[in-house]
């Protein structure tokens, strides 16, 4: 647990950072893919 304490501190205080942007591409493919689920779920 104290390893995820840390990596949580890292990500706030900057030591640490996660390239969101250059992931655009997966993160447009899982909005996609959720939005297809939602709309082909209820029937």
């Amino acid at each position: 647990m104290a390893s995820f304490q840390k990596f949580g501190n890292d990500l706030y205080t900057g030591a640490r950072s996660f390239d969101f942007v250059g992931k655009r591409r997966i993160w447009f493919a899982v909005a996609i893919v959720l939005i297809v689920a939602s709309i082909l779920i209820p029937f």
